[in-house]
């Protein structure tokens, strides 16, 4: 609860310290001069240029015209423009009265540069800026006192932008986060604007500034596919219309200034209305955005934060979920994070051409295991990733690709993306890291080269987060995470903890997501499947787990393997040189109940005698991974097996793939009965890279029990014919004999035989 407690104090302190702050009711506020400023909602009324901020405002004109159009004017134009002084009496038109011979001289590149940059260079004058300023201030006594109406309530959001911070031509904003009386973001059903944005000017069409990007989420920034431009007509209205989900009491607007950089920041609004329903809830001044992003993390350098109550504990759960205030929790002061940069580990590129397969598009396999029910609750157009723990690395966190799901097992179409920090790039000597955040949706996902991953520093008391706005509102089933895969050693930057947000909920459990590691290979699809209604299922879970522990061995639950990824690696066979096979693969949880595996679950390399034909019309043999787990086990025509060749320093390996992670108690092995010497013999158990078993499996004939057991229990699971099946556990390869390994001998695999069971079921 302290915790909570600051962050209300910290959001009400920086309000108070904004320049121009907006509060229901109160006493006036003053600066750090001592300077009173305008309190909107309050009785008393003042304006005053703050002496910063006057500083800030007259450099940017000089040194956009020096620079922009140095190349372009005449000497005598560059006098005009450029040395004039900002502190001349407004009547005086000496300044204005250029060479007309020379002006018409340069008629054709003024009026190129104007198109181009029109609001930066015409002939304003600064002093019509404190022209302005003051004219206003004069006039304050006349305007009408309006009082910020406590805890609005409504449906329709309407935001009037009567005038810029000094552009003539355009107007526009970064962002607008809306907070409701529970302190949640608001849901917007639909935002539209007129005009709708500079797309709406002959000379434009496809520009990105749309009017979406304003609820994108993505608000602290200087990238312009992240922001709203429209055209601006002096003593016209400019209108934002934003549609709740559902009619919503209003605790907090932040409005995000243009913020392009310094010089265009007098683009964004200044003088602004603000109704809900049809009554007016704000009228006042937006402060100019600083045109930075690294400078402060105080929300009012960016534009204006409007509070519409004062309630302690609606503030405090608005401190919770305020994404700006989140972040300052957990940031570490600027000597902590040089200290900490300084002792991060280099990463850096090697010559060593990384491993890439091509990728066949994976089926979202649990599709069909909702209800429509489960399904409904996920619907929505923001999602925030949070990451909050890696496999082991404590200074980066990455991640290969990223896929949102719908229910019709469709990828939806993002339209925008962010995070903080953005990527590995924003560390010293980074700056042309290709590992970047757009290679998360390059589509390049099955790989090992980290040319199509995204890297960023990660710390322990700091969260990562990935911001990403689809093109609409969609119904989801989860995502599809590629973790980081560069190597076997990287892969414990690969991210651990996920925690999920989409639009105002928290979909994912309290501990988040666990993703799995990464196998620093591309033996297999390593791509996960996140579900989100899961996460409802795996505190119910682990409290199923815990009852059921009390009425079992303690000892016998420790002894089973738990573990994402099951992998066999097959030493030798009982003779045959050139091929290993088997017949099936049977698992079971630790209550000892079947586990259904799917095509998805299980994989091998080599893939399959297919390999050997890969791309020819003699790759149909029908003995694939998938008939491993068919259930047809006992067959001894060769359809329901699956067979691979043994290829020089290479290890055969199966893997059994879960999303999430799995006890097994017991595992069945049924050897190739086909042709029994090409059945495995030596074999190791591996789960999550650790090795967990090491045996000898059975030769398959006709006095022998068709199928082996590997026993992770005690035997009271077991039937008595089960028993009889039970494998010895040799603990290590160097405890099994290979005096017939295959892969000990000098093998001329151009002697190689040919074999083949094509889908016609004609064997050959």
């Amino acid at each position: 609860m302290i915790r909570k407690i600051n962050l209300k104090n910290k959001l009400l302190l920086n309000h108070h310290r904004s320049v121009g702050a907006r509060l229901v009711g109160g006493d006036p506020i003053k600066n750090s001069n001592n300077q009173q400023l305008l309190v909107v909602g309050t009785r008393q009324k003042a304006r005053v240029i703050d002496s910063l901020d006057l500083e800030n405002f007259l450099h940017p004109k000089e040194v956009h015209i020096d620079t922009e159009i140095d190349d372009r004017k005449s000497p005598g134009l560059q006098q005009i423009s450029n040395r004039r002084s900002p502190f001349r009496d407004p009547s005086s038109n000496d300044c204005r009265t250029p060479n007309t011979d020379r002006l018409e001289n340069s008629i054709t590149q003024i009026d190129l540069f104007s198109r181009r940059h029109r609001g930066m260079f015409e002939t304003e004058r600064i002093e019509e800026y404190f022209t302005n300023s003051t004219s206003k201030f004069e006039n304050d006594n006349d305007e009408e006192q309006f009082t910020i109406p406590e805890l609005p309530s409504g449906e329709q959001l309407v935001l009037n932008l009567k005038t810029t911070w000094g552009d003539r031509h355009y107007i526009g904003l970064n962002a607008i986060e809306i907070f409701s009386s529970q302190g949640y973001p608001v849901v917007i059903r639909k935002i539209t604007a007129d005009p709708a944005d500079i797309n709406v000017l002959p000379e434009y069409g496809n520009d990105p500034r749309v009017v979406t990007n304003l609820i994108d989420g993505v608000n602290k920034t200087r990238d312009d596919i992240h922001m709203w431009l429209a055209p601006f007509t002096p003593g016209e209205n400019h209108l934002i219309y934003i549609t709740f989900e559902h009619p919503t009491k209003i605790a907090m607007i932040r409005i995000w200034n243009y913020n392009k950089n310094r010089i265009h920041s007098v683009r964004g609004a200044k003088d602004v209305e603000i109704s809900l329903d049809g009554f007016m809830i704000f009228k006042g001044e937006i402060s100019q955005a600083c045109g930075n992003i690294i400078a402060t993390n105080d929300p009012s350098a960016y534009g204006e934060t409007i509070l519409f109550t004062t309630d302690d504990e609606i503030l405090e759960k608005i401190s919770i979920h305020d994404e700006m205030y989140v972040d300052q929790e957990t940031a570490q002061n600027d000597e902590e994070n040089i200290r900490t940069n300084a002792n991060r580990p280099p990463t850096a590129e090697t010559n060593i051409r990384p491993m890439t397969r091509a990728m066949l598009r994976r089926p979202f396999t649990a599709i069909r295991s909702l209800n429509e029910s489960q399904i409904s609750e996920y619907y929505g157009r923001k999602l925030i990733l949070t990451i909050t723990e890696t496999w082991g690395d404590k200074h980066y966190c990455g991640l290969t690709g990223i896929e949102i799901i719908d229910i019709n097992d469709v990828e939806c179409i993002i339209q925008s993306y962010d995070a903080r920090p953005r990527d590995i790039t924003v560390l010293p000597g980074n700056a042309n890291d290709v590992r970047t955040l757009d290679k998360l949706f390059d589509g390049e996902n099955l790989t090992c080269d980290n040319r199509h991953m995204w890297l960023c520093p990660f710390r322990k008391k700091e969260k990562v987060r990935i911001f990403i706005s689809l093109n609409g509102s969609k119904r989801l089933h989860g995502l599809r995470i590629w973790n980081y895969n560069k190597s076997l050693d990287d892969t414990y930057r690969g991210v651990k903890r996920l925690h999920v947000q989409l639009n105002d909920k928290i979909i994912s459990p309290k501990q988040g997501f666990l993703l799995r590691r990464a196998p620093g290979h591309c033996f297999f699809d390593f791509a996960q499947e996140i579900v989100f209604a899961h996460a409802k299922t795996i505190h119910d879970n682990l409290q199923k787990k815990q009852s059921l522990a009390t009425n079992r061995d303690i000892e016998s639950d420790i002894s089973m393997p738990n573990g994402f990824i099951y992998e066999f690696q097959l030493h030798s066979t009982h003779g045959d040189a050139y091929y290993i096979g088997l017949n099936g693969l049977e698992f079971y949880d630790e209550h000892g109940e079947f586990i259904g595996l799917t095509e998805q679950n299980i994989a091998a390399y080599p893939h399959s005698v297919n390999s050997l034909n890969s791309g020819t019309d003699n790759d149909n043999d029908v003995r694939t991974p998938d008939k491993l787990i068919d259930g047809e086990n006992d067959e001894i025509d060769g359809t329901h097996c699956w067979i691979a060749p043994i290829l020089a320093n290479v290890i055969n390996r199966i893997f059994v793939i879960f999303d999430r992670p799995t006890s097994v108690s017991m595992i069945k092995i049924w050897n190739y009965a086909k042709t029994p010497n090409r059945g495995v013999r030596e074999f190791s158990l591996l789960v999550d890279d650790l090795l967990v078993w090491t045996g000898i499996l059975d030769k398959i004939d006709e006095k022998q029990v068709p199928f082996n057991t590997i026993l992770f229990s005690d035997e009271r699971i077991l039937t008595e014919h089960e028993k009889q099946s039970v494998l010895e556990n040799k603990g290590s390869p160097d405890n099994i004999s290979s005096q017939t390994s295959n892969r000990d001998q000098t093998v001329d695999y151009s002697q190689r035989p040919t074999t083949s069971v094509p889908r016609n079921n004609k064997r050959r």
